[in-house]
């Protein structure tokens, strides 16, 4: 079976930076990564809504964000084998009853994101070894949001990318609160670098 590298990611909807990342060996499931990339967003950044795709479909991860984060998860029911069954689970089945359809319309970001960072780090990797490509996708994301925050600097909206009003006080707190998480980033960066990693592929 052919293997190749995946990318699973969280971005803030308002200022495009990605919040978390995990590189694994794909093909595999998104609800594979699905705690981790959500647990390091939370942690960065407290967020109150969470708009997945539907391969992350699944009554465990509605329950991590609602129960554990609390915040509320939007997830289409479509996961899993086609039916038209109603879902058993709870948060599954209001999905299926009422699905928010015009607040999920702004996971299209997400996809703005990924097309931004490949029209400009490029779409393929130059890393040929698991290591390297793993290295090179973390540093890639952390490049991106790099380039992010320079931009946001030079901007006197700043991150801000929505027409609603903001208060001056609360858009800068999140300034704040993306450039310290940028530092966070960089840390972790380095430390994944000089950390030594076994071998073959897991």
């Amino acid at each position: 079976m052919k293997r190749w590298p995946k990318l699973s990611a969280t971005c803030d909807i308002a200022s495009h930076f990605i919040l978390s990342a995990e590189v694994s060996m794909g093909p595999k499931r998104d609800t594979c990564e699905a705690e981790e990339i959500l647990r390091e967003a939370h942690r960065r950044i407290p967020f109150r809504t969470a708009l997945l795709d539907a391969g992350y479909d699944a009554e465990w991860v509605h329950v991590l964000v609602r129960k554990e984060l609390g915040a509320q998860s939007v997830i289409p029911p479509k996961g899993g084998p086609k039916t038209r069954k109603w879902p058993r689970q709870k948060y599954r089945r209001q999905m299926k009853r009422r699905f928010f359809k015009r607040l999920y319309g702004q996971r299209w970001q997400i996809e703005s994101v990924f097309s931004r960072h490949k029209r400009l780090l490029g779409s393929a990797l130059k890393s040929t070894s698991w290591e390297g490509q793993q290295r090179e996708i973390r540093l890639r994301v952390l490049t991106h949001d790099l380039m992010l925050l320079r931009r946001g600097r030079k901007s006197p909206e700043g991150f801000q990318q929505s027409k609603s009003k903001t208060h001056p006080d609360s858009n800068l707190f999140r300034h704040l609160c993306l450039s310290v998480f940028i530092r966070s980033e960089i840390i972790s960066f380095i430390l994944f670098v000089l950390t030594p990693r076994p071998a073959g592929l897991s």
